[in-house]
């Protein structure tokens, strides 16, 4: 996701007080491909799950 060009932020300054929030989202709900189109996440889970 490209979340600067979805959101409409007027400067610099706001796209960087969104940050941590985008990034939280993508590193623990966004699905990506190379985990099966889980989430890290869900991923995590399913793993720790197996041990």
């Amino acid at each position: 996701r490209d979340y600067v060009y979805v959101n409409d932020l007027p400067d610099a300054a706001s796209v960087l007080e969104k940050l941590a929030e985008w990034m939280a989202d993508y590193n623990n709900w966004h699905p990506h491909k190379g985990l099966k189109m889980r989430s890290p996440r869900e991923y995590r889970e399913a793993v720790l799950a197996l041990n």
